[in-house]
């Protein structure tokens, strides 16, 4: 079998997994998306579509945010960073639809919520608060009825 050498800008690669892995892009995606481009033109088209954009799908598509992408492929953005830090890979996180009809969350009312997104919103408050209230193990009720600490104002120094 003969060994397939990556000529890239002036530096050579042993195959096009170790180019990729320098350049820091999936080798899916130059294989998905430009069979019958040569490999320097597929690195480059990626190369800049991923310097525009913050997030590239697992297809090389780019998006500005988790967020747009995660509308862009129908999914709450909740959801996808709860998938994404559970170490769901990107595709089956972007690809399997959300559960209709399954409730992911319930307040202390009763209330079912398909998210923790929309179990905050109900509730009037910041999705980040109560996001980090049930993650440093509060319970529901206290992380949905406590109410948000305003930022210390300025004190002024008493004089002694």
């Amino acid at each position: 079998m003969q060994k397939v050498t990556v000529k890239y800008k002036g530096r050579k690669y042993k195959s096009i997994s170790l180019a990729c892995d320098f350049l820091g892009i999936s080798p899916v995606t130059v294989c998905a998306n430009y069979k019958g481009v040569p490999v320097e033109q597929a690195f480059d088209r990626i190369l800049e579509n991923k310097q525009r954009h913050n997030c590239i799908d697992h297809l090389g598509y780019g998006f500005e945010s988790k967020r747009a992408m995660a509308e862009f492929y129908n999914i709450p953005y909740d959801i996808l960073v709860h998938r994404l830090r559970s170490h769901w890979n990107l595709k089956l996180a972007l690809t399997t639809p959300p559960q209709k009809g399954k409730c992911s969350c319930t307040d202390h009312l009763g209330n079912k919520f398909e998210s923790v997104m929309a179990m905050a919103e109900f509730h009037n408050i910041p999705y980040n608060v109560l996001y980090n209230r049930l993650k440093n193990g509060w319970n529901v009720q206290k992380a949905l009825t406590t109410p948000k600490k305003n930022k210390r104002k300025n004190r002024q120094c008493k004089n002694y």
